[in-house]
């Protein structure tokens, strides 16, 4: 397996980074205090040669300590054996000032402590190591000198039962210290334990144990480029919803659990994960010149299709698994994870049990699956860009709308998804509404609405969602754009899919003072019913019409007619796909209210139309 990158790790990692903050804090301040100490003692006239070693050790050492702590370099050794150090030179130069007399008033005070200060952060063994030494060092100095300092006259009992309590004191705040460290460090491995759990909790599939997504793949981005070549393999179980519908989810979990144990099973395996529902993923040593990676796919999959035994007897599994293995063709780990993806899905096609990648056979495959594994993260990172297409007036030619579009650029594929490739990809991931928020805030930021609406395609699936038109109009409100400007284009679709409720929510919007357009009409099943159930303002003829109307006189007087019946509902009629003169001057002719196709202008990035054309 990949060494685990577990919640301990990051747990102790955190609390290393904690001890890091404290030391370069204690080394800072006290090498700054030490500091400021020192120049008061200069300003004073009191310096001594052995203040000056007494103050330069200390300095050694906290910058020491600072400087270890900011390059992260033996951290815990520095700060700890440093501050045992201090300690021990403060008691030296205590008694080496009192041999010398030169104590002072406040000598007694800094005896009992400094010590206290330098030692409250080290570790319980240190500290109830360091306390038969803080007595006996208390006992001797204050019976010795440090009363004598404070001009006491005390008889001998008295200046020893006051000795010991001054020790004994120093023992027990010590031991205090001691005990606090104990508490700290379980709670520390407390932390870490409940670090542990959470970590696992979200890293792991609840059902199988196995890695989950996230985590399978943050384990194979943590060994890419891999020193050792590896394999993936994908792999969906076949009919597992009529197998879960039949028998009972209770019955599903048990197939997936027996599923995940069998891939435990499988040797020289690095990582195994369920990537969600019944889709599985694997990842293990690449079987080399053992054998071909058809023959490791092959026992792979014979090892995951034997029947299960169940209380209601023998259950067949079908298995659909792609395999791929890494070699330098493969210049990114998502490359690889696709390369599986589409031999899985090809084995799934055509029945066949397993599939390994093939370059050949499975480009146009691995051009879907590459253009899925990266939707998302283009729309995160800004690759998916607001397009417009102009729709001008037929009596003056005047670009007065612009028809939102989308563009996927620098997608670092081979080449750039269009939006026939990516729109279809779009709605099966349920990202459509995502897409059009990201598109929407770039054009309603770039547009002069004072001179120009802009209409908007929109889903049955998108207008399906409850929230649909609260969400837009925030996102107009948020950019100062009044709904009176916007146009929702919607297909016929709208009228096989929940119809009453599609009819609803465009009533909504229509209300809110947008405008509703019938998008490609004459493309598909088109009634006129259709026309009377819908709230309509516009009537777009597709592009198809006008194609064919410069063919045939048929084609022409459908086209006609199309116009004319828009006209009679009150409806603006706009022709779409007019790409010559000759059409232009056609649909004119027949009273089209407006025009759109590449005689008017192409779709383009709207940040690179120039501030007149918007």
């Amino acid at each position: 397996m990949f060494p685990n990158a577990t919640a301990d790790k990051d747990s102790l990692q955190g609390l290393h980074d904690r001890l890091r903050v404290s030391a370069f804090s204690i080394g800072v301040m006290g090498f700054v205090v030490n500091a400021i100490a020192y120049l008061s003692i200069v300003l004073l006239g009191d310096v001594t040669a052995l203040i000056t070693l007494e103050v330069g050790s200390y300095a050694v050492v906290l910058g020491l300590i600072a400087f270890c702590a900011y390059r992260d370099v033996y951290v815990q050794r520095v700060l700890f054996g440093g501050l045992v150090a201090i300690y021990i030179t403060f008691w030296l130069t205590a008694f080496a000032y009192a041999y010398r007399q030169e104590t002072m008033l406040l000598s007694l005070p800094l005896v009992v402590f400094v010590p206290l200060l330098v030692t409250m952060v080290l570790p319980h063994k240190l500290l109830l190591g360091l306390i038969p030494f803080q007595f006996f060092a208390m006992h001797v100095y204050v019976s010795e000198f440090g009363l004598a300092d404070m001009g006491v006259t005390w008889s001998d009992p008295q200046q020893f039962a006051f000795s010991l309590g001054l020790a004994g004191f120093s023992s027990v705040c010590f031991l205090a210290f001691a005990v606090l460290a104990i508490a700290r460090t379980d709670t520390d491995v407390k932390l870490v334990d409940l670090m542990g759990d959470k970590e696992h909790m979200a890293s792991v599939d609840s059902l199988t144990e196995l890695l989950n997504r996230r985590a399978f793949l943050n384990r194979l981005e943590d060994h890419w480029p891999p020193s050792q070549g590896f394999a993936i393999a994908f792999l969906d179980l076949d009919h597992f919803k009529p197998l879960n519908d039949q028998y009972g989810h209770q019955m599903g979990d048990y197939v997936l659990g027996e599923v995940a144990n069998r891939l435990r099973e499988v040797p020289s395996t690095l990582a195994t994960a369920r990537l969600g529902g019944d889709e599985f993923a694997v990842c293990c040593i690449d079987p080399g010149r053992q054998k071909p990676a058809e023959e490791a796919a092959a026992e792979l999959h014979s090892r995951l299709v034997v029947d299960l035994q169940t209380d209601i007897g023998p259950i067949s599994m079908g298995v659909s698994l792609g395999f791929a293995v890494y070699d330098e063709s493969y210049e990114s780990l998502s490359m690889l994870l696709r390369a599986a993806d589409a031999a899985m899905r090809r084995a799934k096609s055509t029945k066949s049990g397993w599939a390994t990648f093939d370059h050949e056979i499975d480009s146009a495959a691995l051009a879907t699956s590459s253009i899925e594994f990266e939707l998302k993260a283009a729309l995160r990172s800004g690759n998916i860009r607001a397009a417009v297409q102009p729709i001008a007036l037929t009596s003056d030619m005047n670009v007065t709308e612009y028809e939102l579009l989308a563009r996927w650029v620098n997608s670092g594929l081979e080449q750039d998804p269009g939006p026939a490739q990516f729109i279809p990809i779009a709605e099966k991931q349920g990202l459509l509404n995502e897409m059009l928020w990201v598109t929407l805030s770039e054009a309603l930021d770039e547009l002069n609405f004072e001179r120009h609406r802009l209409a908007i395609n929109v889903s049955p699936a998108q207008l399906s969602a409850s929230d649909f038109v609260d969400k837009l109009l925030e996102v107009l409100e948020a950019h100062a754009v009044s709904p009176g400007s916007i146009t929702l284009e919607v297909t016929e679709e709208v009228v096989f899919r929940n119809l009453d409720r599609n009819v609803e929510v465009l009533n909504r919007a229509r209300e809110a003072g947008m405008a509703i357009a019938l998008d490609d009409f004459g493309s598909g099943y088109s009634s006129l019913s259709m026309l009377g159930a819908l709230p309509l303002d516009k009537l777009k003829i597709d592009q198809t019409l006008i194609r064919k109307a410069q063919e045939d006189r048929r084609s022409a007087n459908i086209l006609n007619a199309a116009i004319t019946l828009a006209q009679q509902l009150e409806l603006i009629a706009c022709v779409e796909g007019v790409e010559t003169q000759e059409a232009l001057d056609q649909v004119v002719a027949m009273g089209a209210d407006q025009v759109q196709g590449y005689f008017i202008g192409r779709p383009s990035l709207i940040q690179t139309l120039t501030g007149s054309d918007v």
